[in-house]
């Protein structure tokens, strides 16, 4: 019988996927959650934020502890304006998404 019960706990945590942040939030548009996906896009775009000014904060500290300037990232114009798509589309969707708040009142 403890050999059953290896086998069912092996196969309870195959069954565990994590899924990503950004699948998530796919996932609660779909499903009509619109506040949760509310709250995790700020939460992935709070997460990129942070991200990106913990990498500048390396930056600035190692140009004034070693004495050197700080690297320069390069970014491709087709980058850039990939991004500035990417943040289009995420203002079209964020701008056809209901106000619960509205529909309520009446």
């Amino acid at each position: 019988m403890s050999d059953q019960t290896e086998v069912q706990n092996e196969v309870e945590q195959e069954e565990t996927v994590e899924v990503s942040p950004v699948q998530e939030l796919v996932n609660q548009i779909t499903d009509g959650d619109l506040a949760k996906a509310e709250t995790s896009f700020k939460g992935i775009i709070d997460d990129k934020i942070q991200d990106a000014l913990d990498a500048q904060r390396v930056a600035v500290a190692g140009a004034i502890f070693n004495d050197g300037e700080p690297e320069e990232v390069e970014i491709s114009d087709e980058e850039l304006q990939a991004v500035e798509d990417i943040m289009d589309e995420d203002e079209e969707i964020l701008a056809n998404i209901p106000d619960n708040d509205d529909s309520e009142e009446t």
